[in-house]
């Protein structure tokens, strides 16, 4: 599956700031890498901007290329052209763009929400936490006890109705046709 990401976009949506430093950026990238690799997608992540007045493309890793558009260029604009040129399907467009969510979805492109996207790439770059260890009971008197042992063996504790209830619907009403596909396909992220 190959992935493209309006880059400012997902990185100002996760990190909920409007500047992005270079440092964040860089970590970023190494994030994606990760997941890349994870998840052996072909990424794409088209940046705003550069420090050439022409496009720049690097090849950051075998999965993962970074295009900055250059100075007074629109990341949307080659985005937009990107999904409109190159055929290759399944194709996921990552972006809170609504113009951009509109020109994905008439060249028939998933779209995928940037903070859907962020917790996928926060979630695979965690690592899973330590497992706790059980305690065990130990008997703390000093006496021997069978009546005790044999009323803790067979007492059973009655549950309250409160826990058997079942949970309370939310009113949810069902999701839209694209929701499902949206939601089939981030599941496969």
């Amino acid at each position: 599956m190959q992935i493209i990401i309006d880059g400012y976009n997902l990185l100002k949506q996760g990190l909920k700031t409007r500047d992005i430093s270079d440092k964040q950026r860089a970590l970023f990238l190494k994030k994606l890498i990760t997941y890349a690799c994870a998840k052996n997608n072909q990424i794409l992540v088209i940046f705003d901007g550069g420090s050439m007045t022409w496009p720049e493309r690097y090849k950051i890793h075998a999965l993962l290329t970074v295009v900055y558009v250059g100075k007074g260029n629109s990341a949307d604009d080659a985005l937009i052209n990107y999904m409109q040129k190159y055929p290759q399907r399944p194709l996921v467009m990552v972006s809170s763009d609504l113009e951009l969510q509109q020109a994905a979805r008439a060249a028939d492109v998933t779209v995928v929400q940037a903070l859907d996207f962020w917790d996928l790439l926060v979630q695979e770059n965690t690592p899973p936490a330590p497992k706790k260890k059980r305690s065990i009971a130990h008997k703390t008197s000093s006496g021997e006890s069978t009546e005790l042992d044999e009323l803790m063996q067979t007492t059973v504790v009655p549950l309250k109705s409160v826990d058997t209830k079942a949970p309370l619907s939310r009113g949810k009403s069902r999701l839209s046709k694209i929701e499902r596909a949206t939601e089939r396909v981030i599941k496969k992220l």
